[in-house]
């Protein structure tokens, strides 16, 4: 199991990124679920710190491996913040009438078999899986 915690800063996404890739490599046989893992958990700090944070918040992550899918849960102490009610890009539209942002929670419902969010004892969490197929 991998588990991290930084400050709820974008500050700290260069550290949060390096940890999660020296475990890919050690820990994840294939590179594409590493790929995707650095993606999803990425997206979902950076919306956590633009849309949630506190200045003194704190982030944590969690994965843990099965043999055919990783099980993640990402919580931080910030402002109540439900990605899954963040309206979906709508990607049909051409590139000159879509609004900016949003592809990244699209890629995230996209590659996580499930999705599940709950605000509790002041925390946001976010429990997702993404199975090791979507990376092939």
């Amino acid at each position: 199991m991998f588990h991290i915690a930084v400050k709820n800063q974008i500050g700290d996404l260069d550290e949060l990124t390096a940890e999660l890739d020296r475990y890919c490599e050690t820990e994840l046989a294939d590179e594409g679920t590493g790929t995707w893992l650095n993606l999803i958990v990425e997206e979902l700090f950076v919306n956590f710190v633009h849309h949630g944070t506190k200045d003194t918040g704190r982030f944590e992550l969690s994965v843990e491996c099965c043999d055919d899918s990783l099980e993640l849960t990402l919580k931080d102490d910030g402002k109540p913040f439900n990605p899954l009610e963040a309206q979906p890009a709508n990607v049909e539209a051409s590139l000159e009438d879509r609004q900016v942002g949003r592809l990244g929670l699209h890629l995230v419902r996209k590659l996580s078999s499930s999705i599940a969010y709950e605000r509790a004892e002041g925390c946001n969490i976010v429990k997702l899986t993404i199975p090791r197929s979507a990376a092939e």
